[in-house]
């Protein structure tokens, strides 16, 4: 899903906090892919933002599920967290450079999750074959048993 230099980044923020994840800079910027947040109670709302550009807030007892953004930052990344007596999970995950100007491709070509393309060909063959292996199987069995039948 993420591209395999993607970095994640998770924290549990406690009370009153926040945490930078990083510093960037326009000559080395980053480009932010996804972010969830999860909290323990209703006291306190999650941030995280990009140099006071608000990505993602959460608000009171909820889960703020996986959000994909691609947004590209170029200052301080971080999380904070208002209120006190509740906890925050955190977890952000980016690239570090500017994915939509970047030349080096984002995936190896020929993989798919790990697979390339001839593990795949392979394997829908091989599952192609042992559907008509199991299909005659029946075929014959079927087959059979009605002539002795008769």
């Amino acid at each position: 899903m993420f591209p395999k230099d993607a970095i994640t980044f998770t924290q549990e923020l406690v009370d009153i906090d926040n945490v930078t994840v990083l510093v960037a800079t326009p000559s080395n910027p980053v480009t932010v892919l996804g972010v969830r947040m999860q909290q323990s109670g209703v006291q306190s709302e999650t941030i995280l933002e990009c140099d006071n550009v608000m990505l993602a807030h959460n608000f009171g007892l909820r889960d703020y599920s996986l959000d994909l953004i691609s947004f590209l930052c170029e200052g301080t990344l971080r999380f904070d967290k208002t209120g006190v007596s509740d906890t925050a999970f955190v977890s952000t995950t980016y690239v570090p450079r500017n994915i939509a100007s970047s030349t080096e491709e984002s995936f190896t070509q020929g993989y798919i999750q790990g697979f390339t393309y001839g593990d795949i060909i392979i394997s829908v063959l091989a599952m192609l074959i042992f559907s008509i292996v199991i299909y005659d199987f029946l075929y014959r069995w079927v087959r059979g048993n009605k002539i002795k039948q008769d």
